[in-house]
């Protein structure tokens, strides 16, 4: 990994996985072009522009931010605590891991529901997921969000027994 100073349990493994079919659903919000240069194992994923710009994909906001003009500049932010607080919530991440909730290769942690939807960024809000999976189901639910009214009412279910 090209960041030496991240620590590797914040970082989700993503090998064998279809690097393009986990953007195939977020296409509408990321820059044209864009590749992932990693995943987190809360669910969100950094990426390269064409340009060079890094870009990181807020899953559980449905946002895509520029958060450095280059991968030096953005290797250079990850020695940031405020960053690495903000951008992969170390703090949840421990929590999850203290709960006994184990990741295989190819998992995520996953919101049971949304934060855009209410959902909060706690251990009981989250589930384990496969990698493809999350980002194909949170990809087609935040760009039907982003196209409502302001002001829509939504009725919020959760699905039991879906941790795999």
């Amino acid at each position: 990994m090209p960041y030496p100073n991240l620590p590797k349990h914040l970082i989700a493994e993503t090998n064998g996985i279809d690097r393009d079919r986990m953007l195939e659903q977020w296409r509408w919000l990321v820059p044209v072009g864009a590749e992932p240069l990693f995943a987190t194992v809360l669910g969100d994923l950094f990426l390269r522009a064409p340009d060079g710009r890094v870009v990181w994909l807020d899953v559980g906001a449905g946002t895509a931010t520029d958060v450095a003009s280059d991968e030096s500049e953005f290797s250079t932010l990850l020695d940031d605590e405020e960053h690495v607080q903000e951008w992969f919530m170390p703090q949840l991440v421990t929590a999850l891991m203290a709960s006994g909730s184990a990741l295989a290769p190819g998992q995520c942690y996953s919101f049971k529901i949304l934060p855009t939807l209410g959902g909060t960024y706690d251990p009981d809000n989250c589930h384990t997921l496969d990698l493809l999976s999350h980002f194909t189901g949170m990809g087609k639910l935040q760009r039907q969000i982003v196209a409502l009214p302001l002001g829509t009412e939504i009725r919020v279910a959760t699905l039991e027994g879906t941790d795999t």
